[in-house]
């Protein structure tokens, strides 16, 4: 982020851009995680699996090429399966599986209203996640503000 500090005494700053972290940073998190647990009980051993390969690719920081495929093969070797079958898997229940949830989930109070301000102040809006942000922005109704979109995962 740059920002621009203004005259000592004024009081105030002017920025250029912010980032947010979409996952509980514009919503409460702990909705997400309610209305998920159904999920998580049904498909605990695939996530802990997903969990392990997460920690090994961040540790190694070596990944290149294709991170689903990378991910896939690490936690079919956890898990004793095929990687093409656990790639499936993790894309059905997990990615596909957990969007439209956001749906019902509820902005923090004056979410919408302090982007609008960002907007009309003509400051530039990223936005990080760990997991593939446009279709959950897309249930939450919040894509138009975001000159960058970025995932861990691409």
């Amino acid at each position: 982020m740059s920002t621009r500090h203004s005259p000592a005494g004024t009081g105030s700053a002017k920025f250029s851009a912010v980032a947010f972290d979409l996952d509980g940073t514009l919503y409460p998190d702990s909705r997400l995680f309610l209305r998920i647990i159904p999920s998580v009980i049904k498909n605990l051993r695939l996530l802990k699996a997903m969990g392990k390969a997460r920690g090994k690719l961040r540790k190694s920081g070596a990944y290149a090429g294709d991170f689903y495929q990378q991910q896939a093969q690490l936690m079919a070797e956890i898990l004793g399966e095929d990687a093409e079958r656990v790639k499936e898997k993790t894309e059905r229940l997990i990615y596909r599986g957990w969007e439209p949830m956001f749906k019902k989930i509820r902005l923090f109070p004056h979410v919408r209203e302090t982007l609008d301000a960002f907007r009309r102040a003509g400051i530039q809006m990223g936005l990080l996640s760990d997991f593939p942000p446009l279709i959950k922005l897309q249930n939450i109704k919040l894509t138009e503000y975001w000159d960058v979109m970025l995932c861990s995962e691409q």
